[in-house]
């Protein structure tokens, strides 16, 4: 339920940032207040069009907003502060084109307010500086190292492991139901990192029960190696960075070149989960 004072409190953060009459008259701003938390505080605001249709990017101490909100729908695309790697600001006489860079994908918007645009521009750099600094200011820590792979057999299966990138990653939920998703991986000093949304089943089922199974089948060869570990968020900013970095790539797949395929949701952040495993099963099948 959506109290007077906090949509009263939402549409003075967008006057301060800028935000016209018209602007407040939009849907997109009408919406906003479903979309905040009672805690998020807007920083920058830029609205205008992509295409033909009017769409809204917001900045709050958070997190970072593009939707666009219809009569019969509403779009919401959310990003971390993590991911965002730089801002672009095209000025003209009475509008501007703002380009929001990230590692995900770029969003761009056009015919936006002047007034709004470097407000939000000048949000956007002292967010990434204040990010950096604080990257810059924690001691670098040794990436932990766990001794499960300590016999040939489990040698191996790290090394099959490494030879591939996607698995069946197998999650429990509070009632014991088990739920299976195909997802890409990366193995990094022993850990295995997986990159989801914070609305998708598997992280719900990982945010109340962290044990996993994490199944990878190479059918031309007949080896399989079955994981199962403990999956945890990760929270260093270093290491959220370096695994982005590493995962979030174009691939190249029949149809074409084409992101992963957790791009294509737009519920929740991005959340980096950290897989420690606790016993490895290899298996090659081929030999006698």
């Amino acid at each position: 339920m959506i109290t007077k004072r906090h949509r009263d409190r939402v549409i003075k953060e967008l006057k301060q940032a800028g935000v016209t009459r018209y602007g407040l008259f939009r849907s997109e701003s009408k919406y906003l207040p479903q979309l905040l938390h009672e805690n998020e505080h807007i920083g920058g605001v830029i609205y205008g069009r992509v295409g033909i249709d009017f769409t809204m990017l917001v900045a709050t101490d958070k997190r970072v907003l593009y939707f666009q909100s219809k009569p019969l729908y509403s779009e919401t695309d959310e990003v971390t502060y993590d991911v965002v790697s730089g801002v672009k600001n095209s000025y003209a006489v009475l509008f501007s084109s703002i380009t929001l860079h990230t590692r995900v994908k770029d969003y761009t918007i056009n015919f936006v307010n002047v007034r709004c645009a470097r407000k939000f521009v000048k949000y956007i750099e002292s967010r990434r500086i204040k990010r950096d600094n604080s990257m810059n200011s924690q001691p670098s820590q040794p990436t932990p190292q766990i001794s499960i792979f300590h016999n040939n057999t489990n040698t191996a299966g790290l090394k099959f492991l490494k030879e591939h990138e996607v698995a069946v990653l197998s999650t429990t939920d509070k009632k014991g139901m088990v739920s299976g998703a195909i997802m890409y991986y990366l193995v990094a000093n022993n850990l295995i990192y997986i990159i989801t949304r914070s609305e998708t089943t598997k992280a719900h089922n990982i945010f109340g029960h962290g044990q996993v199974a994490l199944t990878v089948y190479e059918p031309s060869s007949l080896k399989t190696a079955q994981v199962s570990g403990i999956a945890e968020v990760e929270n260093d900013a270093d290491t959220r960075k370096i695994i982005f970095d590493q995962m979030i790539k174009s691939k190249h797949y029949r149809e074409g070149e084409s992101f992963p395929p957790v791009t294509k949701f737009t519920d929740g952040s991005y959340v980096v989960i950290r897989i420690t495993p606790k016993d490895i099963k290899y298996r090659d099948f081929s030999k006698k």
